[in-house]
C-alpha cells in the first residue's frame, strides 16, 4: 500500500513489534500500512465519526485490506 510521506514519516516513529493506537485515524491507512509491513501486529484504529463518508471510507480500506 502506498502511503503519504507524511503517513511514512509516522509510521517510521513505531518501533517493530509495539503495539500502536491510531486516534482519530481517517482513512486507516496507518494502521493497515504497519500491519501489512511487519511493523506491529497489534493495532487499534479509532475513527472518531465526523464525516460519515470518511468513516465508510475507513471501513471499506480495511475489509479490503483483510483487517476488518
Amino acid at each position: 500500500m502506498k502511503i503519504s510521506d507524511r503517513l511514512r514519516s509516522a509510521a517510521g516513529l513505531v518501533y517493530k513489534g509495539a503495539r500502536v493506537a491510531d486516534i482519530g485515524t481517517d482513512h486507516g491507512y496507518l494502521p493497515i500500512y504497519l500491519v501489512q509491513n511487519g511493523i506491529s501486529e497489534c493495532v487499534y484504529a479509532l475513527h472518531t465519526i465526523i464525516i460519515i463518508q470518511s468513516f465508510l471510507n475507513h471501513l471499506a480500506n480495511s475489509k479490503h485490506m483483510g483487517n476488518a
